[in-house]
């Protein structure tokens, strides 16, 4: 009984030290949004349209911003890269997307080398699916999937329901989110834009981005 006492007195002891603080921060709070309403009637018609048009601007600018690297903070990132012949071209692009995943997250990977891009569970030859499954083995604790190719080769063509939907089961049963990064002038097709935001993740279109 003493030790209860002890700790409820305490708390209360703290609360009221406290509360001097919390009612400061509140009142604080209360007088920016008066000012900033006081403010808002005081401006003319002219500076409230302003106003409106630069905030309508900046949120239209931060829905649209396109993705970048800059913008993954996965605790521990799986690298997936597309080393097919046509990838010759964009291996200093690749190198730029590998640093700046390093320098803003956690854990990354060295990159698992995949045949392609496809989703395929019939013809694994360019398909990414079975490359990943033995990445996953390896990191079975990864949370974030990020797949460089130029998905320039037709390799989508391969593409199969069967594939897709192991794909789909693998990103939900796993809660890995995926990005899909293009680092040549073929965005992928829509299908890959759909897998990715239904993951949460996105397409990072590399060559609207030059570092």
């Amino acid at each position: 009984m003493d030790e209860l006492q002890f700790r409820v007195v305490g708390i209360s002891s703290q609360r009221a030290r406290d509360w001097p603080k919390l009612t400061q921060d509140r009142l604080d709070h209360s007088t920016i949004l008066q000012r900033a309403l006081l403010a808002w009637r005081k401006a003319s018609s002219s500076a409230r349209i302003l106003i409106a048009c630069s905030t309508i601007i900046g949120l239209n600018y931060a829905l649209s911003a396109q993705p970048s690297a800059q913008d993954i903070f996965g605790k521990r990132v799986l690298v997936l890269l597309d080393t097919s012949g046509s990838m010759g071209n964009t291996t200093e692009r690749t190198n730029q997307q590998l640093a700046a995943l390093k320098a803003h997250n956690i854990s990354v990977t060295e990159p698992f080398s995949i045949g392609g891009y496809a989703i395929s569970a019939e013809h694994p030859t360019y398909s990414l699916l079975q490359p990943l499954q033995e990445a996953l083995n390896k990191y079975a604790d990864a949370d974030t999937l990020y797949i460089i190719s130029d998905f320039k080769g037709g390799d989508e063509d391969e593409n199969d329901e069967a594939g897709y939907q192991m794909l789909l089961d693998l990103l939900r049963a796993r809660h890995l989110t995926l990005y899909l990064c293009t680092v040549d002038h073929a965005p992928p097709r829509r299908q890959y834009y759909d897998l990715a935001a239904t993951s949460g993740g996105a397409v990072i279109e590399e060559f609207k981005n030059p570092e």
